[in-house]
């Protein structure tokens, strides 16, 4: 089950399905779309993904919205497997099209 730990500036995702390089490559995108100075960095050994940002410029309303999106992705995460890695691809790209919608 992803974990998703959250403090302003800071927001990790933590999952073994990070391993998958391109689900990984997915989600970073998605994350460093979050704001213009937004750093991302993955570690492998943990199967996790930080992000740190200026929180002055990214509201909490807006991380908030993205929660139902981040709990249908966690439920198709748990359930990983060949067979629902592009719906989970998918998901991803839908949540980094909301963030982009925010324009930073």
């Amino acid at each position: 089950m992803m974990q998703i730990n959250y403090f302003p500036g800071r927001l990790r995702l933590r999952d073994p399905v990070l391993r998958d390089e391109a689900i990984r490559t997915a989600a970073i995108a998605a994350l460093k779309s979050i704001s213009g100075d937004a750093v991302c960095e993955y570690k492998e050994k943990t199967g996790s993904v930080l992000i740190t940002y200026d929180p002055a410029g990214v509201p909490l309303e807006r991380l908030e919205s993205l929660v139902p999106y981040l709990q249908k992705l966690r439920q198709k995460l748990a359930a990983y497997s060949e067979k629902n890695r592009n719906d989970i691809l998918s998901d991803i790209a839908q949540i980094r099209s909301i963030i982009d919608s925010w324009g930073y």
